[in-house]
């Protein structure tokens, strides 16, 4: 019989129902989070006829949801005020498929169009500012885009379909580099699910084909690489000095910094409430609201 190595824990359990490790390390942030429920604003969404597939929010809290169904753009202040733009088509606010929304630290909204390889841009009251073709972009061109994120600079980070690399945008759309091509060999992305950045511009990218979240500098070098807790994660969101994860079922998982495992984010009455498939989500302090034809959300509880 193998003995295991000192001072390796393989499951550690928070017995208060706060937190569980999946794989050994020694310091994890015990978390924690209420049940799923409706959100306050959701009777506004379904009165306009807005079913939220992706979702994001604004330093304000303000929620900017997309729509992919209805072509259709919406932002949700706290106070309950709605704004909607878009539209099918394939010029200026119109867009025919609409695959991913960011919101930039200056409040303007940005949205991949993958039929006609655009990203559109509004300002924070939906207002059309401009869009970019990316297929005529120089020396590079980009693609189908499907998922974005723009970091403190405002720079913009693009995930291409088939290829399954990472494109870096400046604020103005000039192309500055891609991430995760043939020069990365066995670390190549397989199929990138969704990316992120967070305040130091790191870059989280959910690689469903290699099973594994890599985080990578801004520049584009490899800081870590951790295993997908779940093979139904489908989205990643910076979060306190980590990372949050979330899958189909509205199971949260987290990984801290410099940590290589990621830790289940157990539910205060320790069940899990019936849901439909969530999409996406986003975080507000420290509520997160998810995407799944309906906007629902739960409070992340952090034990001392």
């Amino acid at each position: 019989m193998n003995r295991l190595p000192n001072k390796t824990v393989i499951v550690s359990i928070f017995i208060a129902g706060l937190s569980v490790s999946l794989a050994g390390q020694s310091e994890q942030l015990a978390i924690s989070r209420t049940e799923w429920k409706n959100w306050n604003h959701q009777e506004i969404l379904q009165n306009a006829e807005i079913h939220p597939s992706h979702v994001a929010a604004n330093t304000f809290g303000d929620l900017i949801v997309l729509d992919m169904e209805s072509f259709t753009v919406a932002t949700l202040s706290s106070e309950g005020m709605l704004r909607l733009t878009g539209g099918w088509g394939v010029e200026a606010e119109r867009f025919s498929y609409p695959t991913d929304i960011a919101v930039s630290f200056g409040q303007d909204i940005f949205l991949c169009d993958q039929a006609t390889d655009r990203v559109l841009r509004f300002d924070g009251k939906l207002n059309f500012i401009s869009d970019v073709d990316l297929s005529e972009m120089q020396p590079t061109r980009v693609e189908l885009p499907s998922r974005i994120a723009i970091n403190r600079l405002g720079e913009i980070i693009i995930s291409a379909a088939e290829q399954w690399e990472l494109y870096q945008l400046s604020s103005d759309s000039r192309f500055i580099s891609r991430f995760g091509g043939r020069s990365y060999g066995e670390e190549r992305f397989g199929e990138i699910v969704d990316i992120a950045v967070n305040s130091r511009s790191e870059i989280a990218v959910l690689d469903r084909g290699n099973k594994q979240m890599t985080i990578l500098s801004r520049a584009g070098s490899i800081l870590l690489t951790a295993p997908l807790p779940d093979e139904e994660i489908v989205g990643v969101e910076s979060w306190r000095s980590g990372w949050l994860v979330i899958n189909s079922n509205g199971k949260l998982f987290y990984l801290s910094s410099g940590s290589r495992a990621f830790s289940y984010v157990l539910s205060v009455q320790d069940k899990m409430t019936q849901i439909a498939p969530i999409t996406d989500f986003t975080i507000v302090d420290d509520e997160i609201f998810a995407a799944n034809g309906s906007i629902i959300s739960c409070r992340l509880i952090i034990h001392e």
